[in-house]
């Protein structure tokens, strides 16, 4: 393992959190705010949006990589800087991604003592259950239908986190209609 400054150590944190997937992310925590200026304002909703592009990206991705490694090195989308790491040592995203658990812990305890224990639990267990199974457990991102489809209702998550945590109306049910379906066909291979 190659000995890195801390400044490498940022980049290569911000390389394995797939910026450019941060506007998925983005998008799903906006959507339930709308209108709603006030809240600009608000510290809370800094750090809301903050949590769901950079902490929450970096745990889900680093646990990913060291998960799909072998698979990384052949898929030519990879390595690029917003698309995530292809090569990077198997210690370093250990490193990664225990810091990330740590930073994902800080915000889980600010956002405790903002939503309370019960919501946050709620959306730690879809967190870790949506990426353990798609990382570790059963190999449903490779089937049988209809299970691969599964894991990517967990970014759902982020409507339900943005509504409580901005105490703004729930999305109506066609808008989470229309975003089961925009999760399922991310999934598409043709894509």
């Amino acid at each position: 393992m190659t000995k890195l400054s801390f400044l490498e150590w940022g980049v290569l944190s911000f390389h394995v959190s797939r910026p450019l997937l941060w506007a998925i992310s983005v998008w799903l925590y906006l959507i339930p705010c709308g209108a709603h200026f006030e809240l600009l304002d608000v510290p809370k909703f800094w750090a809301g949006l903050l949590f769901v592009t950079f902490p929450l990206n970096v745990l889900t991705y680093s646990w990913n990589d060291m998960e799909d490694q072998n698979n990384d090195k052949q898929n030519p989308r990879k390595g690029s800087f917003l698309m995530g790491t292809s090569n990077t040592d198997e210690t370093h995203l250990v490193t990664i991604r225990s810091w990330a658990f740590i930073l994902n812990i800080g915000f889980g305890l600010l956002f405790a003592a903002i939503l309370g224990f019960y919501k946050v639990l709620v959306l730690c267990v879809i967190v870790l259950l949506a990426n353990y199974t798609y990382n570790n457990g059963p190999t449903f991102r490779r089937g049988p239908p209809p299970m691969d489809l599964l894991v990517p209702l967990g970014y759902l998550g982020l409507l339900q986190f943005s509504v409580w945590l901005n105490d703004v109306q729930d999305l109506p049910r066609l808008a989470w209609v229309f975003h089961v379906f925009m999760a399922l066909r991310s999934q598409d291979k043709e894509w």
